[in-house]
């Protein structure tokens, strides 16, 4: 499964890596980096981003395989009258782009965040992608991500996880940009036994935990023996996601955060 750490500038942080797209052969191997909930949820910003970055850059990890930076939730504020998502510009005042930019200039790669619904999973005003998947990957691919992320919350009525899964999953190919998708459904619908081609990347449980810069070590005991149950699901650009680890958080002694 996937081992993402999190580093940050003066914290750490953890997340089991994420996401695989439509295109085949973006994860060979479980894809490594660092991810923003589980550390700061929606308390960051551009500048805490390039701090992790460089963190990554300058522990080392990088160049040990941890390159993806992923920003999650509380990105978008709205939508313009075309549709176009409107970003954060108190959170990015330099625009989505020109941070991806910055993660690119470290010799990292850039991961966003979406969800199934009209809203994330962190309520109004922050933008889902239900019925804009199309209009949303090309955004993606314009502000030059490598990484889609798309959370399970707000599912409209009359439509299954599944089929807008795999609505986004079809929009990111034709977008024509490698980008990796990851199904973050805490294992609903089962996406290990019919996304493989879809998506390099979903989740198999819960999350690991519901608090911020905090875990429970029965809940890395858990997410580990379910995520083991399907692990004949796993393969080259085919990975079960027990979520993010939490090294570097806190509630695990120094024992448990190293096991």
């Amino acid at each position: 499964f996937a081992l993402l750490l999190v580093l940050a500038a003066g914290s750490q942080g953890a997340f089991s890596q994420a996401t695989a797209v439509s295109q085949p052969g973006l994860a060979p191997t479980p894809p490594m980096g660092w991810a923003s909930w589980n550390r700061f949820f929606c308390d960051y910003n551009d500048q805490t981003i390039r701090d992790q970055a460089d963190a990554l850059v300058s522990s080392g990890m990088r160049d040990r395989g941890y390159r993806y930076v992923l920003i999650q939730e509380c990105l978008t504020l709205g939508r313009n009258a075309d549709g176009s998502l409107i970003v954060d510009a108190k959170r990015f005042p330099h625009g989505m782009k020109d941070l991806v930019d910055y993660v690119h200039s470290r010799g990292l790669l850039a991961g966003t965040y979406t969800d199934i619904g009209v809203n994330t999973c962190a309520g109004k005003p922050y933008q889902g992608s239900y019925q804009y998947e199309d209009q949303d990957a090309s955004t993606f691919a314009a502000w030059g991500m490598d990484f889609v992320e798309m959370d399970y919350c707000n599912r409209p009525t009359g439509v299954t996880g599944r089929e807008i899964y795999e609505r986004m999953a079809a929009a990111i190919q034709k977008t024509g940009r490698p980008m990796m998708f990851y199904i973050c459904s805490q294992g609903s619908e089962r996406p290990w036994t019919w996304a493989q081609g879809k998506a390099q990347l979903w989740r198999t449980d819960d999350d690991i935990s519901g608090q911020k810069n905090h875990v429970d070590w029965p809940n890395v005991v858990k997410n580990f023996e379910s995520n083991a149950a399907h692990a004949a699901f796993s393969a080259p650009n085919s990975w079960n996601d027990p979520d993010m680890i939490e090294v570097g958080n806190q509630g695990l002694t120094p024992t448990e955060a190293q096991s």
